[in-house]
């Protein structure tokens, strides 16, 4: 059930990225629609479905969501720092995921079980509250856009992370004859106003 919504959900994440635009305002609204998403479903699935094969189908669909924020999210990661920094940043980003979710959540939820609620659906119906959190975090975001410190919209000319843009007419970096003076003329000019 996981591995089918983890393959599936990542890529309709990253499709629908692409069909929508890739920015970092479409990448935040996207995560936090789908973890909004992901807390309703799962949340119904722990209060109100009696039977285990309801059950499944249901938390499959809240799973589906979850996976859906992964390409997005690692997207505005790749966006977010220069680009000698992005295969740290993405391996950071995953360390992370996993120092403050993986790890913890048993033990931190099987506490919870035991000495406040001795109820599983209680309990699992707590944690939904991090999701729902990771949803405003994405919606907080959606307004910072192009802010100072990373490379903005993946499509500006002027990204500081060297990434490539490429233009209508095939050319990297805008300019006519091909080369990349414009696109160093441009990230020399922007390091210098910061």
């Amino acid at each position: 059930m996981t591995v089918t919504t983890g393959i599936f959900g990542t890529f309709a994440g990253g499709y629908v990225l692409d069909l929508v635009g890739n920015s970092v305002r479409n990448g935040m609204l996207l995560g936090a629609g789908a973890m909004a998403a992901a807390a309703v479903v799962i949340l119904v699935a722990f209060l109100s479905v009696s039977s285990f094969l309801v059950f499944c189908v249901v938390f499959s669909v809240g799973e589906f969501f979850l996976f859906f924020v992964q390409a997005p999210s690692n997207a505005l990661i790749l966006w977010s720092v220069p680009r000698e920094s992005r295969a740290i940043a993405v391996s950071l980003g995953v360390v992370c995921q996993h120092v403050l979710g993986d790890v913890p959540g048993p033990p931190v939820m099987g506490l919870v079980q035991e000495h406040l609620t001795h109820n599983w659906r209680a309990t699992m119906s707590l944690a939904v509250v991090f999701i729902a959190l990771g949803s405003v975090c994405y919606g907080l975001g959606v307004g910072r856009d192009g802010a100072p410190g990373g490379v903005g919209d993946p499509r500006d000319e002027g990204q500081r992370g060297g990434g490539r843009v490429m233009h209508e007419d095939g050319d990297e970096d805008g300019d006519e004859d091909g080369g990349s003076e414009g696109r160093d003329e441009e990230r020399a000019r922007l390091v210098g106003n910061e």
